[in-house]
């Protein structure tokens, strides 16, 4: 699993597009959205569960988006989510 860490996306810090990224777990699929605020004001990761449920969260800078980013990452990982198995922009 390290190349594929070697080789990960760019954060929104440094692309202006939204990138998603997806993880599994028992055949399920959650999917987490990293993107400019659609006002302009900092930026938003927005993580999509299973059955649809949604949450948004807002961040003034890229570097807190980045933070948060790896911890929701190692989250999932810890609760039993393994991936990321692609990301698309």
């Amino acid at each position: 699993m390290e190349s594929a860490q070697l080789h990960r996306p760019p954060t929104c810090r440094l692309s202006p597009v939204p990138m998603i990224w997806l993880f599994e777990r028992q055949s399920e699929y959650l999917r987490y959205e990293a993107r400019p605020a659609k006002d302009g004001l900092g930026y938003e990761l927005v993580i999509t569960y299973p059955g649809g449920g949604e949450l948004v969260e807002r961040f003034d800078d890229s570097a807190a988006l980045s933070r948060r980013q790896k911890d929701l990452e190692k989250q999932l990982s810890n609760e039993g989510w393994s991936g990321p198995h692609g990301w698309f922009a």
